[in-house]
């Protein structure tokens, strides 16, 4: 069996099939009297077809994420502001490679996965020499990358099939050396997330199931938060600025999908979802701007979107 845990997000998109998407309109934010701005919205290659979802965004606009062809392979892509693809697809694995972050030296991380192989493989994409490195936490059966900053800092989480519950620990990598972090007496703990300070920020899972949210300080502070929407359920962590604020996916009275934005010098909770959609699910935020992809209630393809954090927040 495969135990291994991925972002709360992935989890709803594994749970709805691959035939999800996103086509958004406006946003509505937990302030209805803020201005709106339109989001942008793209599908890659701009094929209707193609489910696409987008994870971060670089300073001059570059948005990475990974989509599924009309073979249902798993592409990674760049898309520039104007418009511009390109493919990121890792040698080691060409038919499923997930590209999930981006800095603004335009270097790119991710993992890659092998058909009928039950693991996955980190790797960093290096711009300037056009080369990949392969990040594969040592014995981990798995290794997962979800972040990157603009020290070309990596962070992700590794899995360990040792038994029929399974481990897993929290890493960065920087320049081949691994550094790994680990909740007491969790069962995963998981980073999804690193800024510009060096902070990360994950979820853990202890044996019982119970899922928390924390951010580990670069300093080696280690708070543990569960914050909440004003629907009393709890907003996860993707994406994560150098002011400790945090924007995820969370929950409506429904158990609709929808975006939270976490700000931590007040501790508040606002939640937004863009209309006409099923679910909003931010996955990250740079310059700005809150990236993510959502669904679609009537097409059910996946579309990706960024949209100015001032909509967000109605301000």
């Amino acid at each position: 069996m495969n135990l291994r845990v991925s972002r709360l997000f992935a989890s709803i998109l594994a749970a709805t099939g691959l035939a999800l998407s996103f086509a958004c309109a406006s946003a509505t934010a937990a302030n209805p009297g803020a201005a709106v701005e339109q989001p942008l919205r793209f599908q890659a290659y701009d094929n209707p077809k193609f489910p696409t979802f987008a994870f971060g965004m670089e300073k001059h606009g570059t948005v990475v994420g990974y989509y599924y062809n009309a073979n249902y392979n798993a592409l990674g892509f760049l898309r520039t502001a104007d418009g511009g693809y390109t493919d990121v697809v890792y040698p080691k694995t060409p038919t499923s490679t997930f590209a999930q972050a981006i800095n603004n030296a335009g270097n790119v991380a991710g993992y890659g996965q092998i058909a009928g192989v039950n693991g996955a493989y980190g790797w960093f994409y290096d711009a300037a020499s056009k080369a990949f490195t392969a990040i594969e936490v040592p014995h981990a059966q798995a290794t997962d990358v979800w972040g990157l900053n603009n020290q070309n800092v990596v962070a992700g989480a590794a899995y360990f099939y040792t038994d029929s519950t399974g481990r897993g620990v929290g890493f960065t990598w920087t320049n081949g050396t691994f550094k790994y972090y680990k909740i007491p007496d969790a069962q995963f703990t998981q980073i999804y997330a690193i800024n510009d300070n060096g902070d990360v920020a994950g979820s853990y899972i202890e044996t019982s199931g119970a899922s928390h949210d924390f951010i580990w300080k670069a300093d080696g502070t280690v708070s543990i938060l569960d914050p909440v929407n004003e629907f009393n359920n709890m907003a996860g962590v993707a994406g994560l600025n150098k002011n400790g604020d945090f924007v995820g996916p969370c929950y409506d009275q429904d158990f609709n999908t929808m975006g939270c934005f976490y700000k931590r010098s007040t501790a508040k909770v606002t939640s937004f979802k863009l209309d006409g959609f099923s679910s909003t699910m931010p996955s990250g935020m740079s310059h700005g701007d809150i990236v993510g992809y959502g669904i679609d209630a009537t097409s059910g393809i996946a579309q990706a979107f960024v949209i100015p954090k001032s909509s967000v927040l109605g301000k």
